[in-house]
C-alpha cells in the first residue's frame, strides 16, 4: 500500500507471506476488505484497515481473477477450470457461496463489470469473452475475439 506525500508515493505498509503467488487483487470501498486469489485456488479476504486476514476461501482451480460487485456484497471470483464463483460476504459473518456460473469453456483470466448496464464479462485463456447480466446470471452473449479486433463487436442482446 501507498499514500502520496510531498515527496512522492511513501510505502505503508507490505503482507509477508500473504500467500505463495498473488494473481488476483481487489478491493471493495464499500465492505473495506481486499480479495486476493492465488495459484492454489485460494481467495484470502483481508480487513483493508489491518491488513489482517479475516477468512479463505477455495476454489476449484488456480485464481487468475477477483472482482467486488459494490455496491452489493457480492464477491466474483474466477478460476482455471473455468468456473465463476458469486460469493455472499456480509460483514464478520461466514462468506458462502451463492452459485457457480459455468459455461466459459476454458480457464477465466479476467473479471470486470460494466455499471452502466448490470453486466459482468470474463476474459478466457483461449480468447473467449463471455458476458452475463449480473441481476439474473443468465449468457448474454460469446464472441471470439482475435488480437487485432476489439470490444465494438460485442453486442448485448
Amino acid at each position: 500500500m501507498h499514500q502520496e506525500t510531498s515527496k512522492g508515493l511513501e510505502l505503508l505498509r507490505t503482507v509477508e507471506n500473504a500467500q505463495s503467488w498473488v494473481g488476483s487483487l481487489a478491493y471493495s470501498p464499500v465492505l473495506s476488505l481486499i480479495a486476493t486469489g492465488s495459484r492454489s485456488g485460494r481467495v484470502a479476504l483481508w480487513d483493508f484497515c489491518t491488513l489482517q486476514q479475516m477468512q479463505n476461501l477455495q476454489c476449484r482451480g488456480a485464481v487468475a481473477s477477483v472482482l467486488f460487485l459494490d455496491p452489493r456484497p457480492l464477491l466474483l471470483t474466477g478460476d482455471a477450470h473455468g468456473s465463476i464463483i458469486m460469493w455472499l460476504v456480509r460483514p464478520k459473518k461466514q462468506v458462502s457461496a451463492l452459485c457457480v456460473i459455468e459455461g466459459a469453456g476454458s480457464g477465466i483470466t479476467s473479471l470486470t463489470r460494466f455499471d452502466s448496464t448490470h453486466h459482468i464479462a470474463a476474459g478466457t485463456d483461449d480468447g473467449l469473452i463471455v458476458m452475463w447480466d449480473a441481476l439474473t446470471i443468465e449468457t448474454v452473449s460469446y464472441t471470439h475475439l482475435r488480437a487485432h479486433e476489439t470490444l465494438r463487436y460485442l453486442v448485448c442482446r
